[in-house]
């Protein structure tokens, strides 16, 4: 979810040609208002003055060519071709240390406001092994979090992750 965010996030900004420098270094002009006519007071007049819109500059928008030249295209199937008919699957490597990261950034301070934690046990084969601990054993909920936040932003975050295995012994 974070890493989707992050890319679209990327791709919205270089399409409208904005980048770290250029939002720092934009600000709002005032509209210059040399030709505007200026209107006597309401006494003098019963007629309400036009409103005064000033002009915005539309932004630019980059196109972008996908295709030239449609011919050199092949129909049959090759290597790099199968490359493009299956994405390649991205995220960061499945390891104890990058788990831990993501667990620690966004699972574990959650799960803490909560009055429980959460442990990785070990990962093999491509399955997390996890275990959450303190008021979570007894939560009712804690299965559904395991199932629809954890394994979700695990398997988001690691594309080559295969399940999400729970440890907890959950309280009778």
């Amino acid at each position: 979810m974070f890493g989707i965010r992050k890319t679209i996030k990327s791709v919205v900004k270089s399409a409208l040609g904005l980048n770290e420098t250029q939002k720092q270094t934009q600000h709002w002009e005032a509209p210059d208002l040399s030709q505007v006519k200026t209107t006597p007071p309401v006494s003098e007049s019963l007629t309400p003055a036009p409103a005064v819109v000033p002009e915005t500059p539309e932004p630019e928008v980059e196109q972008i060519d996908v295709a030239e030249d449609v011919s050199d295209v092949s129909v049959s199937p090759s290597p790099a071709s199968a490359a493009v008919a299956e994405p390649a699957e991205e995220g960061m490597e499945l390891t104890v240390e990058n788990v831990e990261e993501i667990i620690d950034d966004y699972i574990r301070p959650g799960v803490a406001a909560d009055g429980g934690d959460i442990q990785l046990i070990k990962i093999e084969e491509n399955d997390v092994y996890v275990k959450l601990t303190g008021a979570c054993q007894s939560c009712s909920s804690a299965i559904m979090t395991m199932k629809m936040g954890v394994e979700a932003l695990l398997r988001e975050e690691f594309p080559t992750m295969r399940e999400l295995i729970d440890e907890t012994e959950y309280a009778a």
